[in-house]
């Protein structure tokens, strides 16, 4: 019981730290800090969210279910502090005594906003928790493992592409990184069973072919 609250405990821990660090990031100058506002604010970092949790569930149904519900909570902290930041802050132009006099709280925009993005979670979360279980337990795991990377080296590439001609040289250089790494988590992934299997073998049957049979002792009638 014990470890089944530290595991949902950590879960919501873990959805409030990357919903909030992505806002709370953006307008920093130092660009270690910006790359990891990249990263937090990325796609695949919040599939990554989702498929590590449920790695951690005991059941594929506690997976979907620790994969959504985090994935939600991730929404609503990224939202709350972009509304406290004044993302959603309006302006009525048709006010006389001027639009600056007119600023109100947009609802529907952020309601609009994370109600699409809620749903997006819920769609999402359950694919990606039970896809981090199977990665762990199931029988056929190495698919599972490519999610992420998967993931990961499609969004990078598509970025690159459409703005990589124009972006800052940190953006650049962060989604460069990030593709560069997932290609190799794709390779890890794959040579995995190999690996595996290989060090599976007994010694004897791996050494076989290398060691030389030894001469049979002789019999007396070779004496």
């Amino acid at each position: 019981m014990r470890s089944t609250w530290f595991v949902h405990g950590s879960a919501v821990a873990a959805a409030v730290l990357l919903g909030v660090s992505g806002p709370l990031l953006m307008t920093a100058q130092a660009w270690p800090v910006q790359a990891a506002h990249l990263v937090l604010s990325a796609g695949w970092s919040w599939a990554a969210l989702a498929f590590g949790l449920g790695t951690r569930a005991r059941s594929l149904a506690g997976s979907a279910a620790l994969g959504t519900y985090a994935l939600v909570i991730a929404v609503f902290a990224y939202y709350l502090v972009k509304a406290a930041q004044g993302q959603f802050e309006t302006m009525d132009m048709s006010d006389p005594a001027g639009p600056a006099a007119a600023t109100y709280f947009s609802w529907h925009g952020f309601l609009s906003a994370t109600l699409l993005w809620s749903l997006y979670a819920c769609l999402l979360g359950p694919l990606l928790g039970m896809a981090g279980y199977a990665a762990r337990r199931g029988p056929c795991r190495t698919p599972y493992l490519w999610v992420v990377p998967a993931v990961a080296v499609a969004e990078t590439t598509l970025r690159l592409g459409a703005e990589g001609a124009w972006a800052d040289p940190v953006v650049v250089a962060t989604w460069t990184t990030v593709r560069v790494l997932a290609v190799l988590a794709l390779a890890a992934a794959t040579a995995r069973p190999f690996v595996l299997r290989l060090r599976s073998r007994p010694a004897s049957t791996r050494d076989h072919r290398d060691t030389p049979a030894r001469p049979a002792p002789p019999t007396p009638e070779d004496r």
